[in-house]
């Protein structure tokens, strides 16, 4: 069935389909239930436009529990309303000194409270990271899973969310889901290393640093002799220092005859990691020459 909703808001499009399951559930039409959701024109208080006053809508919403005004608000931000203004009618006192610590606890567990009256059109890219951890905190999740959480964010502000994200695992696990190996050595006391949906590794950082330490080499070659390195060589990074370039790479041998080991960090052993599930599943490899070997 096609669905056609006169009532704002993804908490009334779930609400649809829950209807619409019920009524497979029964055996009823899929009509039935189309013409059902259609003809629904929504509750009382229940985002009820009121009327409108000098070009302001007023709206009434009988939200009183967090969850169901942060609902409410991101629907009148879906429809388009330049400003929205939340005005807070308390239902019972009781009501409200329970969920005043609440509304406060999270505001201030991303460290926005001192912004609480100043508009997000202008916040910075990490400012409406931490707004969006707030919305996600009025749910009271025990499980936090943050995808790419520092992506695009500039380095103070990478440090400071991580910094957060810190902070809030103290009461609930929080899940990275990232390729920025930097926010996984900086933040986390446990690291998963999936590959094609299986899991390679679980551990902690430190142990899984482990894993490269007797392949992990620093040289100096010159400059023209670079590109006579051999083309499996897994580089890890380089620098030109004048006439010299300064190699970090991963090899079971060794790679040079002024080559030294050194402690590894956690971004070659992710790397020797990858390198050992693609020989293992007999994967090509994209070498430093960034031709494929098999």
């Amino acid at each position: 069935a096609h669905l056609c909703l006169s009532t704002p808001g993804y908490h009334n499009i779930y609400n649809a389909l829950a209807m619409v399951s019920c009524a497979r559930a029964l055996g009823l039409e899929a009509s039935a239930a189309e013409a059902a959701a259609r003809s629904f024109s929504g509750a009382g208080r229940r985002f009820e436009v009121l009327g409108e006053v000098n070009g302001v809508t007023i709206v009434d919403d009988y939200a009183h529990h967090p969850t169901e005004v942060a609902a409410t608000l991101a629907t009148a931000k879906e429809l388009g309303f330049k400003r929205v203004w939340a005005v807070d009618q308390p239902f019972t006192y009781s009501r409200t000194r329970a969920l005043l610590h609440e509304f406060a606890e999270v505001l201030s567990a991303v460290h926005m409270y001192e912004n609480k009256d100043k508009k997000i059109g202008g916040f910075s890219g990490g400012m409406k990271q931490r707004i969006g951890i707030a919305q996600t905190l009025l749910h009271l999740p025990r499980i936090l899973v943050v995808d790419e959480p520092t992506a695009g964010l500039d380095p103070r502000e990478r440090i400071r969310f991580r910094n957060l994200l810190v902070e809030l695992s103290r009461n609930r696990i929080v899940i990275f889901s990232t390729h920025i190996i930097e926010d996984i050595a900086s933040s986390c006391n446990q690291v998963g290393v999936i590959n094609k949906g299986e899991l390679k590794y679980h551990g902690t950082p430190a142990d899984m640093a482990n894993i490269a330490k007797d392949v992990t080499w620093s040289f100096e070659v010159p400059v023209r002799e670079f590109a006579q390195l051999p083309p499996d060589l897994l580089i890890v990074h380089h620098i030109r220092q004048g006439d010299m370039i300064r190699v970090r790479c991963l090899s079971e041998r060794k790679p040079a005859e002024n080559a030294e080991r050194i402690l590894p960090a956690l971004e070659d052993s992710y790397l020797w990691l990858l390198r050992s599930v693609k020989l293992e599943n007999k994967e090509e490899l994209i070498t430093r020459s960034g031709l494929k070997n098999r």
